[in-house]
Order: C-alpha cells, then structure tokens, then sequence
C-alpha cells in the first residue's frame, strides 16, 4: 500500500472552468491553502535518512488531473515558507506554467536543453 503524504482538495480557478486554482497572498479559502501548507510540512518532515529532498517531480499519466495547479501551489508555499524555489515546467507539448503566471514562454527549457540560452537567461521571478 502506498503512503500518503498529502491531500488537496478539489477546487475550480476563480475564473471558471479550465484556469488553474492558484493561490493567493492571505487566500480567503482557508481549507484549500491549509491542505498545501500541511503537503509543505508533511514533504520537508518526511522519515527518511540523510538530506531532504532537493527536487520533487509532480507527475501524472492522466491528463487533466491537476499537476500543473499543484506544482505551481506547492512551489509558491514553499517559497512563502522560505524555501528557494526554482519551478521547471517540463511538458514539451503543453506547458501552461507560463500562462498561469503570467511569465514568458521562451525562452525555456527547450532552448537550456538544445544549449540556445543559458540557463541565467531562461529563469524568471513571479
């Protein structure tokens, strides 16, 4: 049986249908910001042996499931935790982490990994 190390619950975009649930500084929706600040906890206080983690992979084989809206929450509680953050949008066919934040698409990780744009370059602060 798996472990689990944190639930979220489901909640659609303040815009409607199909917009990512981000939260927001001092979010009026208690239980939905709580849920991530307890993922934050349960992450950085796992039981295991040596450093914590560095890199946390938010993966899914079913599209639509919600990856995007919880790696960008998650990255912004961490960082609100004060953790540094660097947040990879690695789907080469459709990645919207740009959109949802309102950065620029390219340059990205396609131009880092084909060594057209060096990485300094390619970062960008929300």
């Amino acid at each position: 049986m798996d472990n689990i190390v944190g639930q979220v619950p489901e909640v659609v975009g303040r815009n409607g249908e199909g917009t990512f649930a981000l939260l927001e500084n001092n979010d009026q929706r208690h239980i939905y910001a709580e849920s991530y600040r307890s993922l934050r906890s349960a992450i950085l206080f796992l039981a295991i042996e040596g450093d914590r983690p560095k890199v946390l992979l938010i993966t899914s084989a079913v599209p639509e499931e919600g990856k995007s809206t919880i790696a960008v929450n998650l990255a912004r509680t961490l960082a609100l935790g004060g953790s540094r953050v660097l947040l990879v949008d690695g789907d080469m066919r459709k990645g919207r982490l740009h959109q949802a934040l309102g950065l620029q698409s390219e340059p990205g990780l396609a131009e880092v990994l084909r060594q057209t744009a060096d990485l300094e370059k390619v970062i960008q602060t929300d």
